[in-house]
């Protein structure tokens, strides 16, 4: 399994403007975004309409204008971002396509696919936007500190 772009791009777009949001309450300008990141600002942009539709973010038109977030970065589990990213992160066609695969009713592999899928965003979902602003080398690959949100948290200025 390989995260797109729009996902990797999207976290780390999300990641800035909630920085940002911690020293202003201005709206927070796309363009510096894309260069600092050495992204499309184009493509940004498009990233910003799927968040936007979603409820992730609220924009602002005009030469003050940019993002803001429409919630807490605590609040912003990054396993639904993928979801919503990734239009559901699929693994396979069959785990969320019925009609994909003729062999899906009696596919003996099918339930070990759904519940690796189910396993991915339950592990992503143990992390939210803020672990990944304050502590920017989060690994998945460890237990998770249930203590780590809090902790960051509280010493944030």
């Amino acid at each position: 399994m390989k995260l797109s772009t729009r996902t990797r791009y999207g976290f780390r777009m999300l990641v800035s403007i909630a920085g940002a949001q911690e020293t202003t309450s201005q709206p927070v300008p796309l363009y510096p975004i894309a260069v600092q990141q050495n992204i499309s600002f184009k493509y940004l942009e498009k990233i910003c309409r799927i968040l936007k539709d979603k409820g992730y973010l609220r924009g602002k038109r005009g030469p003050d204008g940019g993002y803001r977030l429409r919630m807490p970065p605590e609040d912003i589990f990054l396993g639904e971002l993928v979801k919503v990213l990734e239009n559901e992160m699929n693994l396979i066609d069959c785990c969320l396509y019925e009609t994909s695969c003729s062999q899906s009713p009696r596919c003996p592999t099918k339930q070990l696919w759904q519940d690796l899928r189910r396993t991915i965003i339950d592990r992503l979902n143990t992390y939210t936007l803020a672990d990944l602003i304050h502590t920017p080398q989060v690994c998945l690959l460890e237990e998770p500190d249930p203590e780590l949100s809090t902790k960051w948290r509280n010493s944030a200025p």
